[in-house]
C-alpha cells in the first residue's frame, strides 16, 4: 500500500509500505520533491555570493547553511575572525535552533504523543497552551529578525565576519525577547517532559555527531562515530570517504551509510554524547523528569530538542546580558588564496544534524565544484529501516492493520523532523 504524502513535515514525500503474505516486507520513503540544482547554481560564482545563495536551500535552517559555507571559505583563506564576532554568529545559529525545534515540537510532533490527529485538533483541545506556543514562536521569529535581518534566510553573516553589529539598545530589546521566551518555555517544557509514555521500542542506530569535548556540538573539524561498542574519530576532510552514498529509484535524495550501515545524526546523537555540556539548569530539569542519556528510541528525540532549546535560550541570555558592540570594521580585508588550499570543507550541527559543505575553488576565488550533504539525507536509510523494524515487531504474525501501520510510520518519520526540501540532491547523469 502507499499514500500520497507524509503530513506535518517540511517538503513533499510519500511512504510505501509493502505487504507480502500478510507481513510487512519493505518500507520505502519516496522523496518526490523535484531536484533544485543548488550545487550547480553556485558553479562559476565568486565565493562572496555563495553563503547567501546556499541559505536559500532551507527556510528553517538557512543560518546553518550560511555559517557552514562561510566557515569553509574562511579556513581556506586563513581568515581569523575575532572571537566576539564568532560568538555573535554562534548566537544567530542557536536562535535558529530554538525556532526550528519550536516549530517541530509544538506544531508538528506533539500531536503524535497526544493521540490527536493533527495540529488543529491539538489546538482545540489545548487552547490556552496553544496561545502560549504561538507567542513563543512569535518571540523566536522576532529574535531571528533582529539578529539576522529576517526571521528566515538571515542575511547578517558574511565571509570574515558580519554585516551589522547591534548597538546596546537593540541588544537590550533582544534580551527582553529572550527572557520572555524563557518564561513561556518552562511550562511548555514541563508539559512535554511529563508526557507518558514516550515510546521506547529500542528504535536506534549508531550516532554521528561533531566533536563535543569543548562545548555542546556546534562547529568542528572532527566527527565522532559512536555505537554501543565503538567510538571513532574522523577528520572532516575524510567525511566523503567514510560515508557512502547511493541513488535509489523513487528518491530525489541520496542515501548515506557508514561502513555499510545506516546511522543517526541530530538531537539524539548530540544529547546522548554531550549531555554533560548542557547548562546545569537544563540537566536538573531533565533529571526531575527522569530523562537521562542515553535516549534509546528515535521518538524520544522530542526530549533532546526540549533540552537543546532551553540550553540555547540560556546561552543567548548570558550573551546579551554582557553584550558590548564589537568593531565590525576590524574584520574587513582582501581575500587571498593559498594555492595549497583549493578545497574548502566545513561541517556544522544544524537543527537536524551534521550539515557538510565542500567547495573546490580556482585562483579567481570562483566555485569549480560543490558537494552538500544534508542531515535528512543521512537519516533517510534509518527512517526506512527503523519503520520496517517496528512494523515487524508490532504486527509479527498478526494481519497488518493498514491505518495503524501508516500512523506508526508517520510518527517515526516525523521524529526525525525531516527537511525533505534540503535533502533533494542527485548524482550527475553521465552519457
Amino acid at each position: 500500500m502507499g499514500y500520497n504524502f507524509i503530513a506535518r513535515v517540511e517538503g513533499e514525500g510519500k511512504v510505501h509500505i509493502y505487504i507480502k503474505d500478510g507481513k510487512v516486507s519493505q518500507v520505502d520513503i519516496e522523496i518526490s520533491e523535484a531536484p533544485r540544482f543548488f550545487e550547480y547554481i553556485v558553479r562559476g560564482k565568486k565565493i562572496n555570493y555563495i553563503p547567501d545563495i546556499v541559505s536559500r536551500i532551507c527556510g528553517l535552517c538557512g543560518s546553518s547553511y550560511v555559517l557552514v559555507a562561510t566557515k569553509a571559505f574562511e579556513k581556506c583563506l586563513d581568515i581569523d575572525v575575532p572571537e566576539e564576532i564568532d560568538e555573535l554568529r554562534k548566537i544567530i545559529h542557536l536562535a535558529e535552533r530554538v525556532k526550528s525545534h519550536a516549530l517541530h515540537i509544538f506544531l508538528l510532533n506533539l500531536p503524535d504523543f497526544l493521540e490527536t490527529h493533527n495540529t488543529f485538533e491539538f489546538r482545540l483541545a489545548n487552547k490556552d497552551m496553544f496561545k502560549d506556543i504561538m507567542r513563543f514562536v512569535t518571540y523566536s521569529s522576532n529574535i531571528m529578525d533582529l539578529l539576522g535581518g529576517r526571521f528566515h534566510n538571515v542575511v547578517n553573516i558574511k565571509i570574515g565576519g558580519i554585516y551589522k553589529a547591534f548597538n546596546e539598545g537593540e541588544a537590550a530589546k533582544i534580551l527582553k525577547f529572550v527572557e520572555e521566551s524563557i518564561k513561556l518555555f518552562k511550562p511548555l517544557a514541563d508539559f512535554v517532559l511529563s508526557l507518558k509514555p514516550i515510546p521506547n521500542d529500542g528504535l536506534n542506530r549508531p550516532h554521528l555527531l561533531l566533536s563535543y569535548e569543548n562545548e555542546y556540538p556546534h562547529l568542528s573539524d572532527e566527527i565522532v562515530f559512536s555505537s554501543l561498542t565503538d567510538e571513532e574519530r574522523i577528520n572532516i576532510k575524510d567525511f566523503e570517504h567514510i560515508v557512502h552514498s547511493e541513488q535509489k529509484k523513487g528518491k530525489n535524495a541520496l542515501l548515506y551509510r557508514y561502513k555499510g550501515s545506516s546511522y543517526l545524526v541530530g538531537p539524539i546523537a548530540r544529547f546522548n554524547k554531550a549531555f554533560s555540556k548542557l547548562h546545569g539548569e537544563v540537566r536538573d530539569m531533565l533529571k526531575s523528569y527522569d530523562w537521562l542519556p542515553p535516549l534509546r528510541d528515535v521518538r524520544q528525540q522530542i526530549v533532546a530538542r526540549i533540552a537543546e532549546m532551553y540550553d540555547a535560550l540560556l546561552t543567548m541570555k548570558e550573551f546579551f546580558e554582557r553584550y558590548k558592540k564589537p568593531d565590525v570594521t576590524s574584520v574587513e580585508k582582501e581575500f587571498k588564496l593559498d594555492v595549497n588550499k583549493t578545497t574548502c570543507v566545513a561541517a556544522i550541527e544544524a537543527p537536524r544534524g551534521i550539515l557538510y559543505h565542500r567547495y573546490a575553488i580556482d585562483n579567481q576565488l570562483k566555485i569549480l565544484e560543490c558537494n552538500i550533504i544534508t542531515p535528512t539525507a543521512q537519516n533517510l536509510a534509518s527512517m526506512e529501516e527503523l519503520s520496517l523494524e517496528f512494523l515487524g515487531k508490532r504486527f509479527g504474525d498478526v494481519v497488518v492493520n493498514e491505518a495503524m501501520a501508516r500512523r506508526f510510520v508517520e510518527m517515526i518519520v516525523r521524529s526525525f523532523d525531516p527537511c525533505i526540501s534540503c535533502s533533494v540532491h542527485v548524482y550527475t547523469l553521465r552519457y
